[in-house]
């Protein structure tokens, strides 16, 4: 039977539309500006548009247009120094709504000039593949670009020594045992056992299959005809040894605890390529480590001191971190953690506030509270003190009689204008000739001009309560009616499913190849179906639950008119 979970994804409605995206046939990735070390700035962004170009080609990932990534880029006024480190490079892949993104760099190291690439899953931030090509010139290295590209997308053979790119494809059925195990090609993982796997590169290339502790290889020669492929899996385990002068510390392997470092000899770990990490006492190290069966991985770990930043900056600012090998832009509030030791500056900048600057210290283990005061603009200051004035001047129109509370306000005014390091003093006189005028304004009114004005106001408000009650009526109709296509697109969503489980289990049972091939075309079809009724449930429930919120009452306008006969009553008695 198919995994019964995918019932409670469908119950949690908002959840659905992620799932939905995440079963896309091609993963979609963006490819960061690649960084550029000891070579021109065009010659990386030309590079850059070679390779994205060539991952287009492997046919295996849904590419995200360069021009989209810079526009993203400039809108949120990021640039290449914010993806020194992964994390940020992963928190801009998320604002893409990429799957995987493509970090690396093109440098020359003495007369060779070389492309880094690395496949990064934005959910994990774990590495799903790294590689790299070299050549003598900047001209050979661009003409390197394809081989690198379907080397991330695990599209290469291997004769000798020599990898070249794969022209002709072929496909294999591969089943393991216990099935359900991770499938990998090359390195990059294609589907879970037992699985048809199609564009698959001819020639020899090395099949892996994961499932937990249990591990298994096999290098086939991929031919025209389907090729069938078991995979027994075993336990497979091996050894690491950590190196370092910092004894005190906690070692993580793969985000989980493994214990204190001690003499760094840790047994039985999972074959793989694993995230070991080591902190503890102000120090942090971390690295991918690959371990092999039977054989002991050795790494040599320099820890650092390290402390982090928490912050607070207002809306619409942005504050500039700069240090040693370390810039970083930052917005809203948050933690930086694993910020090494040291001096650092930041520049705060919004539309509305003055420059501001300062200096933090980071201190082995600490933590840096920064919340800067900012002082507005003295253009903004004036134009909020303004639209008080002038807010407080049509109040005065508008009542019948000013007091003591008309007065309480505009002293309110004066006095933040006057706590103001700017100097307004236009407005301050204008706040006293207010302040004056209101004092004087009760024996000036008529008393037949408020009575007018007050009948003008209640006739508005009785229009207002009838147009809203018009407005409520067509909105939850309207309600009702996304709400009915949200229920039938769940139904849809529910009978798509029970029609996939049907495929899969026919896929499951079935000996016959191409039986199978056509049982899982079905069951995909129907996933894809169950998505988008599940996505049309989502939306008309949303809608719906939105029409139904935003349709208006009449409370406010019910006092205000409330408010208004007590007052003509009032008069009426005088």
């Amino acid at each position: 039977m198919k995994p019964r979970y995918e019932i409670c994804l469908f119950l949690l409605l908002f959840t659905l539309l992620f799932e939905a995206n995440a079963q896309s046939n091609q993963p979609r990735i963006a490819v960061l500006p690649l960084n550029h070390i000891n070579v021109s700035k065009s010659d990386a962004e030309a590079i850059t548009g070679l390779f994205e170009t060539a991952l287009v080609k492997t046919e295996i990932f849904d590419v995200i247009e360069q021009g989209q990534v810079n526009k993203i880029l400039e809108a949120q006024e990021y640039s290449m120094s914010d993806f020194t480190d992964e994390q940020s490079a992963v928190e801009f892949g998320k604002l893409l709504a990429a799957e995987q993104i493509v970090l690396g760099s093109v440098s020359q190291i003495g007369s060779l000039y070389v492309i880094n690439a690395k496949l990064i899953d934005v959910q994990t931030g774990s590495h799903i593949k790294a590689d790299k090509v070299d050549a003598s010139t900047i001209e050979k290295l661009a003409g390197q670009v394809d081989l690198l590209a379907f080397k991330i997308a695990g599209l290469t053979y291997q004769k000798g020594q020599e990898v070249s790119i794969a022209r002709e494809f072929g496909e294999i059925f591969i089943e393991t045992e216990p099935p359900g195990a991770d499938v990998y090609i090359n390195g990059i993982k294609k589907g879970v056992s037992p699985d048809l796997i199609s564009r698959v590169p001819m020639g020899e290339i090395k099949i892996e299959a994961r499932k937990g502790i249990y591990y298994g290889e096999k290098i086939v020669e991929v031919s025209e005809s389907t090729k069938e492929v078991k995979i027994i899996l075993s336990e497979m385990f091996g050894n690491l040894l950590i190196k370092s002068s910092e004894q005190d510390v906690i070692v993580y392997f793969d985000n989980n605890l493994l214990g204190s470092l001690g003499s760094g000899y840790f047994k039985e770990l999972p074959v793989g390529v694993h995230r070991v990490e080591l902190k503890g006492n102000g120090l942090y190290w971390e690295s991918e480590v690959e371990i092999k069966a039977d054989e002991g991985a050795k790494v040599d770990a320099y820890p650092r001191a390290f402390g982090q930043i928490s912050y607070s900056l207002p809306e619409g600012t942005t504050a500039e971190i700069n240090g040693k090998m370390y810039s970083k832009k930052i917005r809203g509030s948050g933690n930086l953690d694993l910020i090494w030791s040291g001096s650092y500056t930041i520049e705060v900048i919004g539309e509305i506030y003055e420059i501001y600057t300062d200096t933090i210290e980071i201190e082995k283990g600490g933590t840096v509270l920064f919340l800067p005061q900012l002082s507005f603009t003295k253009e903004y200051e004036y134009e909020i003190f303004d639209q008080n004035l002038k807010k407080a001047e049509k109040h005065l129109v508008q009542d019948y009689r000013g007091t003591d509370n008309h007065i309480d306000e505009v002293e309110k005014i004066k006095k933040e204008i006057n706590s103001s390091k700017h100097s307004f003093t236009e407005l301050v006189g204008r706040a006293n000739y207010l302040i004056k005028r209101i004092r004087i304004k009760e024996d000036e009114l008529d008393f037949k001009e408020r009575l007018g004005s007050l009948l003008l106001q209640k006739k508005d408000i009785e229009s207002q309560i009838r147009r809203n009650n018009e407005t409520r009526k067509v909105k939850k109709l309207a309600g009702w009616i996304s709400l009915g296509i949200g229920i039938l697109s769940g139904g849809f969503s529910g009978y798509s499913y029970f029609m996939s489980d049907t495929a899969y289990n026919n896929y499951i049972d079935t000996n016959i190849t191409s039986e199978a091939v056509r049982y899982r075309e079905y069951s995909v079809m129907w996933d894809t179906l169950m998505f988008v009724g599940a996505g049309g449930c989502v939306g008309g429930l949303t809608l719906s639950a939105i029409i139904f919120l935003s349709a208006p009452d009449n409370k406010k306008e019910a006092l205000e008119l409330e408010r208004i006969d007590r007052e003509i009553k009032i008069l009426g008695v005088r």
